[in-house]
């Protein structure tokens, strides 16, 4: 889909929203619509929950690891405040047999024996900010 249909799209479901008081459960991978879009954001790796807060919150205070790689990867469309992208190294598990403990384990810059083999969970760090990680950025 083009990006100005997609545009389209994304407007015509916050008006409905807006007018019609509905929810959206709202499933994606452009996370520039994913902002745009929610109020609140549960963000997934292989499967699990690693990250739930409000939209902003989850933008201006990343806290697990690999939401800040993602975050960090998202090119800006003004080219006065170009930054290098970053890119989320390491091993990529299959999603048919994740790693023990976290399963972010094997790409996460912060990782450590705890994580290899303990699975953390999701807890509040702050007011509805969830974070499932031993050692939030």
């Amino acid at each position: 889909m083009d990006v100005y249909v997609q545009a389209q799209i994304v407007n015509l479901m916050q008006d409905l929203q807006q007018n019609l008081g509905l929810t959206y459960l709202f499933i994606a991978h452009g996370l520039h619509v994913v902002r745009h879009i929610s109020n609140r954001i549960g963000m997934m790796y292989l499967g699990q929950f690693v990250k739930i807060a409000g939209s902003e919150e989850l933008f201006n205070h990343p806290a697990h690891h690999y939401t800040k790689a993602l975050i960090a990867s998202i090119p800006w469309p003004d080219p006065s405040r170009k930054r290098e992208l970053q890119v989320i190294s390491g091993e990529i598990p299959s999603p048919a047999k994740p790693p023990s403990g976290c399963r972010f384990h094997t790409r996460c810059p912060a990782a450590t024996a705890l994580c290899r083999s303990e699975p953390p969970e999701l807890k509040e760090i702050e007011y509805e900010h969830w974070v499932a990680c031993h050692y939030p950025a």
